[in-house]
């Protein structure tokens, strides 16, 4: 069993392979020797605390080295006129005269709900390598579903239950919900940057909610949650201690994506008005060393799920790759 990955793919995995070997584990093992020194392993949480964060480390590396090992590499270009790897197509849906789209990707990138349809899926195996125009099947269990295209698309339905499966079934009206705010921007073109998400009127307030967006969207892999978890300790930290933001800022904390944070602020605010405190925020997680606030029993329900080292060096991807110099291109939506 293989998963077909690209060149770009395999890259970005080395890379955080890399840095995990000559990173986080030099500093997970001192952790671990440091909190072993302290005696009684029965009681110690310190030390069960820094065993669990090596152990997750190393089980990411070997997690990591079987899926490249394993791979099969894939090349992500296409001809001009064919479906290819990462192409985002139309697809006209005949029987209910809808269009859907759909970007193709290889399996460990792909998410239905964001659009991103793996190739290795009925509806990927069947359109991939095919032409504007062309009409294909896509057999989906016992049902056959009809796919046709027109225009740089491809159309295509898939029946949630087949036919026999929804016999009987007494007919619920589902009430029709207006997407929310961050579920109308295009993730396929939002890059890693500072983004006013909404602003909403409490009385005579204002609470300006920004989306820092760390990671590129269904492109980078995304954060885990151990490094969430402590950025997010950092973060407030500092913000609730901030001389000029303490009494302004109203919650910091992680997107369930876990592609970046939402700062709510109290006030009308614009995404360049805060570079200079959100690039503060980060060089404090960056250089944070010592023991993470809260990270203890009493303070957190999740205590041990931390990773100081991997989130000094997200703060640090942060800052360089978008912070330091950043333009408006990655502070305005993209259309």
């Amino acid at each position: 069993m293989y998963d077909k990955l690209t060149e770009n793919d395999i890259k970005k995995m080395q890379e955080e392979i890399d840095y995990r070997k000559l990173v986080v584990r030099p500093k997970e093992l001192e952790a671990v020797k440091e909190a072993r020194a302290q005696g009684d392993l029965s009681e110690n949480f310190e030390y069960k605390a820094a065993k669990q964060d090596k152990n997750r480390n190393e089980s990411r590396i070997r997690y990591l080295e079987k899926m490249i090992k394993t791979a099969h590499v894939i090349s992500d270009t296409s001809k001009d006129d064919e479906v290819g790897i990462n192409n985002t197509v139309q697809v006209y849906i005949e029987e209910d005269d809808e269009t859907e789209t759909y970007k193709l990707v290889t399996t460990v990138r792909g998410n239905s709900l964001k659009g991103y349809v793996s190739i290795d899926s009925p509806l990927g195996k069947a359109i991939l390598g095919h032409k504007v125009g062309d009409r294909v099947t896509v057999k989906v269990s016992d049902a056959i579903v009809m796919i046709s295209s027109s225009n740089p698309s491809k159309t295509l339905r898939i029946p949630m239950m087949n036919s026999a499966a929804i016999k009987g079934q007494k007919e619920r009206k589902i009430p029709v919900m207006e997407k929310i705010a961050s579920f109308t921007i295009d993730h396929i073109k939002l890059k890693p940057g500072i983004y006013v998400s909404r602003k909403d009127h409490v009385g005579d307030s204002i609470i300006t909610t920004f989306d820092l967006r760390m990671t590129s969207p269904n492109d980078e892999p995304v954060m885990n949650t151990a490094e969430v978890h402590t950025i997010e300790h950092l973060g407030a930290t500092f913000l609730r201690n901030h001389e000029q933001w303490k009494d302004k800022t109203v919650y910091f904390g992680p997107m369930g994506c876990r592609t970046g944070f939402y700062l709510l602020l109290a006030g009308d605010y614009t995404s360049r008005d805060i570079v200079p405190l959100v690039t503060e925020m980060y060089e404090f997680i960056r250089d944070f060393k010592g023991e993470v606030p809260g990270a203890s029993p009493k303070d957190c329900g999740n205590y041990l799920d931390m990773n100081l080292s991997m989130a000094n060096y997200l703060g640090k991807k942060y800052l360089d790759e978008v912070l330091y110099g950043i333009d408006d291109s990655r502070l305005v939506y993209p259309e």
